[in-house]
C-alpha cells in the first residue's frame, strides 16, 4: 500500500503529516481492509509520518496486526530494498502489509506479478498509483524466494474505487 494523501513539506519530507482528504481515503480503504481481511499477520510500515498515520487511520478502520514493525529503511526504498525486506518475513505469515512510498511501492508491485493476475487489477496498475492504492497480491513463492513474476495481482483498492 502507499500512504494517503500527504500535506506540503513544511520541514522534512519525512515528517509531512497526512491531509484531511487523505485520513478520510485512508479509512475508506481501511474499512474495505478490515472487510476483507481483517486480521493482518505482519505490517511492515516505513517510518516516515505520514506512513505511520495511514496504518493509524486503517487501525481506526478496524484494522489489526499481530506484529507491527515501523522500519526507517522502507522510506526512500528501492524495488529490490523492499524485496528484501518482505524476504525477511516469517514464512508461516499470510497476511502482510507493506505500507511506504511512491515509486518504491508501485514498481515492486509491478516487479512481482510481471503481468499475471485479474486483467481490471492489471490495467488499473498500468494507469497509476495513487496515494491510499493498496495492491492485493497472492503470492506463489516462499516470502524469501520473491521474485519477478513471483505473485499474482488479485485487485486493486483505492479511494477513487468505492
Amino acid at each position: 500500500m502507499r500512504h494517503a494523501e500527504a500535506a506540503p513539506s513544511l520541514g522534512s519530507d519525512a515528517d509531512r503529516d497526512l491531509t484531511e482528504a487523505g485520513l478520510a481515503d485512508a479509512r475508506l480503504v481501511g474499512a474495505w481492509l478490515s472487510e476483507s481481511i481483517g486480521h493482518l499477520d505482519v505490517v511492515l510500515c516505513s517510518a516516515a509520518l505520514r506512513t505511520r498515520r495511514t496504518w493509524s487511520a486503517l487501525q481506526d478502520a478496524g484494522v489489526t496486526a499481530g506484529r507491527v514493525e515501523i522500519t526507517p529503511a522502507l522510506y526512500e526504498a528501492s524495488t529490490s530494498d523492499l524485496r528484501d525486506e518482505l524476504a525477511g518475513v516469517d514464512d508461516d505469515a499470510r497476511s502482510v502489509l507493506l505500507l511506504g512510498h511512491a515509486p518504491g511501492v508501485p514498481s515492486l508491485a509491478s516487479w512481482l506479478v510481471g503481468r499475471r493476475g485479474d486483467p481490471a487489477a492489471l490495467a488499473q496498475l498500468d494507469r497509476g498509483f495513487p496515494t491510499a492504492t493498496l495492491a492485493r497480491l497472492t503470492l506463489t513463492t516462499p516470502w524469501n524466494e520473491l521474485g519477478s513474476g513471483s505473485a499474482q495481482l488479485s485487485g486493486m483498492r483505492s479511494p477513487e474505487r468505492f
